[in-house]
């Protein structure tokens, strides 16, 4: 028996997107292209840990002129890791959802803060659940925590600290997106985030798992 995409090589690996037997080297040229790889592939996540992140100039980034210091990261770092939690698990919940999905659905949320118009999810029927899931998870917390704050407290829930954070999380994806027609890399960037942001005694965490980086 042959790969079930070549068929040419001798298949190393079970492939859940064509459901069938494929080699090595179709299975590294075609994941994420032509084949919709699922995000439970063992060889697609340890693909995804040893990508290098993506190169672009600061201006490139999306709404480059939205400051956000390190100190502003380190006093929001728990908010942070509740919308890198909702973004995942808006991503594997959904229907086949790719980097792209995310990226146009932090598009439109943060087009909506800003004051400003976009289109990105009117054709896009994945990221507008998305968002969907965003808008909706974020006024959850929100009604929470208003109940909890003590009066006068700063909120870590004002549109201005949310916008800052969905704009850090929309520049990671661009640097972070591997570029392939399909890529689910940040979604796996996500997916090790979420899991750092675990206490260490519910769960082991990686130590050559790379770190955030803008």
């Amino acid at each position: 028996m042959n790969c079930a995409i070549c068929g040419i090589r001798k298949p190393r690996r079970t492939c859940v997107a064509v459901q069938g037997d494929i080699c090595a080297i179709c299975c590294g040229t075609e994941r994420e292209r032509s084949l919709d790889c699922p995000f439970t592939c063992e060889y697609l996540r340890e693909a995804h840990r040893h990508e290098p992140i993506t190169e672009i100039a600061p201006k490139d980034l999306p709404n480059h002129n939205v400051d956000i210091s390190d100190e502003f990261l380190d006093e929001n770092d728990q908010m942070l890791a509740f919308l890198s939690g909702v973004l995942f698990e808006a991503a594997v919940t959904g229907n086949s959802v790719i980097d792209l999905d995310i990226r146009a659905a932090l598009e439109s949320r943060t087009a909506t803060y800003l004051g400003t118009s976009s289109d990105a999810t009117v054709s896009n029927p994945r990221a507008a659940a998305i968002e969907e899931h965003i808008q909706q998870r974020i006024l959850n917390l929100k009604e929470v925590v208003e109940k909890e704050a003590p009066a006068g407290a700063p909120s870590i829930m004002a549109d201005s600290v949310v916008l800052k954070l969905l704009v850090f999380l929309q520049r990671l994806e661009y640097l972070n997106n591997n570029q392939r027609p399909r890529s689910k890399a940040f979604i796996s960037m996500l997916g090790r985030l979420v899991v750092r942001s675990i206490p260490t005694d519910q769960t082991t965490v990686d130590p050559e798992d790379p770190r955030i980086i803008l």
